[in-house]
């Protein structure tokens, strides 16, 4: 009788943690589910271009682990440009669970029949030079000119992005190739594409503030939960007494007498020749950038400390 009872007693035990355990991966599904239909684009977010509704889909893939789809087209017309109206970029975003599994996902985005299987079939690059994500790839620039639409695929952490540009005239009799304005937009697309979903998957809009002082002077900056802090970059190189420029998710400056580059969605900060690695991709928000604050503080050549819960940045 009391084996019986421990027999039961365990199952018990076990069904209650497998309710437990889907139950988890059924919050999971929907956050994720929501941050996805949250990241979807509004019209003239990319300017000049028209949305249609996302479409988010959980779905199971080849690698055993269920992933959140993300899929819209954004479509301009009516500009009177012969061969290029409608214009689409065509998005597609899938967030796993792995960013080693993200990875590949994206590799498989590249793959040509030239290509080795489980190797990128495209080289690595982006539609402008700039880094975006942690790694991108696309198709040279003499390939992508024979073709009237072009594909930037790129990973960064979990996600995995695709996105194409492309000119379907009807009754085309020849395909135009992608040109340079266009490919600026459809990679702006992709930068805001994964700063929107980072951004949802941090809970920008929860985190705790934090004051930052540079060179003396207040401003406010935020702190994730892991505890990196997020700085503003356009207001902190204005403190610093530097102009900037901005254009498609690319904020541009100077120190000492060195060009500063700054790109939404990018994990590279680009001080004249030296290249910066980021822990984290810099974000948009309205008219600002986010980027982590060591890193920026390091590209800049400031030092950094907390001093009564303040983090402080000053010249050396």
């Amino acid at each position: 009788m009391v084996r019986v009872r421990l027999v039961m007693l365990s199952f018990s035990l076990i069904v209650a943690w497998g309710a437990i355990w889907v139950g988890a991966q059924g919050e999971q599904s929907m956050k994720e589910k929501q941050v996805m239909q949250d990241a979807e684009f509004s019209p003239e977010e990319v300017p000049g271009f028209d949305t249609r509704n996302g479409v988010v889909n959980r779905v199971d893939t080849k690698w055993g682990v269920a992933a959140t789809d993300l899929r819209q087209t954004l479509r301009r017309k009516g500009t009177r440009r012969p061969g290029k109206d409608p214009t689409e970029i065509e998005i597609w975003a899938r967030l796993l669970p792995d960013r080693n599994i993200a990875y590949q996902a994206a590799v498989v985005l590249t793959a040509t029949q030239f290509a080795p299987v489980g190797q990128p079939g495209m080289p690595e690059g982006s539609w402008t030079g700039l880094p975006v994500g942690e790694k991108s790839w696309t198709l040279p620039l003499k390939e992508r000119n024979r073709f009237n639409s072009a594909s930037l695929i790129v990973w960064d952490g979990r996600l995995a992005v695709r996105v194409t540009v492309g000119y379907y005239p009807p009754r085309a009799k020849f395909a135009l190739s992608v040109d340079q304005t266009d490919w600026e937009l459809g990679g702006y697309a992709a930068r805001l594409l994964i700063s929107k979903i980072k951004r949802r998957l941090l809970g920008s809009r929860e985190l705790p503030k934090v004051r930052l002082v540079v060179e003396g002077q207040n401003i406010e900056g935020a702190k994730t939960g892991e505890g990196a802090v997020l700085m503003p970059a356009r207001a902190t190189l204005k403190k610093l007494g530097q102009k900037t420029t901005g254009k498609l998710g690319v904020l541009t400056s100077s120190w000492k007498d060195q060009k500063v580059v700054i790109a939404v969605g990018a994990r590279t900060l680009l001080i004249g020749k030296q290249k910066v690695p980021l822990p984290l991709p810099v974000l948009h928000e309205k008219e600002e950038m986010w980027v982590e604050g060591e890193s920026l503080a390091k590209a800049l050549g400031l030092k950094t400390r907390w001093e009564k819960g303040q983090f402080v940045l000053a010249k050396r």
